[in-house]
C-alpha cells in the first residue's frame, strides 16, 4: 500500500490558531461559547475565560448523555438526534452569532452533534480545544498493559449521533483506520468486532504529540495489536493536535484506491476525532466513524498546556469553493 504525494502545503491549509497560555485567548464579545466542566482541570479554563470575555454569552452543559445534553442558561435539553432540536439551538439560542465550541470537556456525541448541525446550518463555528499536560498513571502493575489509566468501562459500540451510515462494503472493499491512544485494549476491541481483511489496517498515531514522549506511550500502550497482522508497517501519522492533518491522511487514504470505503475508529486524541468527523461531513457515503463511548475517569488529567482555535467553518467553507482560475 503507498499514499498518494500530499499536495502543497499551500493547497492544504491547517486553519488553526494557537496558544501557547490559555490565558492568552479571549471570546469576542459579540460571539457565545459552548463548554462543559468536567472533573479535570483544563475544562476549568472557561471560568477565567468567562471573566477575560466581557460581552460574550457562554452557554455551559451540565448534562451529557449518548442522546441528548442540557444547558443551565437557558434551561434547555437538546436531542442530539433531533434535526429539529438542533436548528433551534443554533436558530433561537445562538442566533447567528459566531459559537466557539469548546470540546475539552463535552463527550464525542455532544460535540460531534452540534458541530455537524452548525456546520450543515451554515452557522459560524470555531473549535476550541486545552491539550493536557499529564495524564493519570497505573498505581499498579494492569493486565491490559495500559500506562494510563483513564477508563472504568465502555458503553459499547454505537455511531455517533448524526454519523451513521448505510453504506455496507464487502470485506475486501474496506479498511480499518484505527486513530490511536494510549489503550491498546480499545484498539483490539474495535478490530476483533470489525475484522477487517489481512493487511487492510493503517493504525494512526500522533506524531508529534501533544507532549515528545506521548508517541512512545501510544507505541507501547498498543504493541500487542501492531504486532498482529503486522499492522506497525502500514501505520500512518498525523500532528495529535490537528484535526486538518488527519483529514487530509484520511483523503490520501481514500484516494488510494478506487471506489475504497474507510471504517474510522476515533479512539485517540479528540482533535483527530475531530478531523475524522469533518472528513465524514465532506465524505458521507466513503466513511464510517466507529466509537466505543468509554466511561473517562473523573481526573484522568493534570494540568494544561496549550490552547487550540479550529476554524471549522472556513475550513468547511473551503472544501466546497469552487476553484480559482
Amino acid at each position: 500500500m503507498s499514499l498518494h504525494k500530499p499536495a502543497l502545503v499551500a493547497e492544504r491549509p491547517l486553519a488553526t490558531t494557537v496558544f501557547q497560555e490559555a490565558d492568552d485567548f479571549t471570546v469576542p464579545g459579540d460571539a457565545v461559547y459552548l463548554a462543559a466542566r468536567s472533573g479535570e482541570e483544563r475544562s476549568k479554563h472557561a471560568i477565567a475565560l468567562q471573566q477575560r470575555s466581557p460581552g460574550a454569552r457562554f452557554l455551559e452543559v451540565t448534562e451529557q448523555t449518548r442522546s441528548s445534553f442540557r444547558l443551565e442558561d437557558p434551561d434547555l435539553e437538546v436531542g442530539l438526534r433531533s434535526p429539529l432540536a438542533l436548528n433551534a439551538l443554533w436558530r433561537d439560542v445562538i442566533a447567528g452569532r459566531k459559537c466557539y465550541v469548546d470540546i475539552t470537556g463535552l463527550t464525542h456525541s455532544v460535540w460531534a452533534a452540534v458541530i455537524l448541525s452548525g456546520l450543515e446550518a451554515g452557522a459560524e463555528v470555531e473549535g476550541v480545544y486545552v491539550e493536557p499536560l499529564t495524564y493519570l498513571e497505573n498505581e499498579i502493575a494492569d493486565p491490559s498493559r495500559d500506562l494510563f489509566n483513564l477508563t472504568i468501562g465502555f458503553e459499547g459500540l454505537a455511531p455517533l449521533p448524526g454519523l451513521v451510515s448505510f453504506s455496507d462494503p464487502g470485506e475486501e472493499d474496506f479498511w480499518f483506520v484505527p486513530l490511536l491512544g494510549f489503550e491498546g485494549r480499545r484498539f483490539t476491541f474495535m478490530r476483533d468486532h470489525i475484522a477487517p481483511a489481512s493487511g487492510h489496517t493503517v493504525p494512526v498515531i500522533g506524531v508529534p504529540g501533544f507532549q515528545p514522549e506521548f508517541v512512545g506511550f501510544a507505541y507501547h500502550g498498543n504493541q500487542e495489536p501492531l504486532l498482529e497482522d503486522d499492522c506497525w508497517q502500514y501505520a500512518a501519522y498525523a500532528t495529535a493536535n490537528c484535526p486538518f492533518g488527519l483529514f487530509y491522511l484520511l483523503s490520501d487514504l481514500l484516494a488510494d484506491g478506487p471506489g475504497r470505503f474507510l471504517k474510522v475508529a476515533t479512539i485517540g486524541t479528540k482533535p483527530h476525532s475531530l478531523g475524522a468527523v469533518l472528513f465524514a461531513f465532506a465524505h458521507p457515503d466513503a466513511v464510517e466513524i466507529l466509537y466505543d463511548h468509554p466511561l473517562r475517569k473523573p481526573q484522568r488529567t493534570s494540568g494544561h498546556a496549550r490552547l487550540l482555535v479550529y476554524h471549522l467553518s472556513a475550513f468547511a467553507g473551503a472544501l466546497t469553493a469552487p476553484p480559482t482560475i
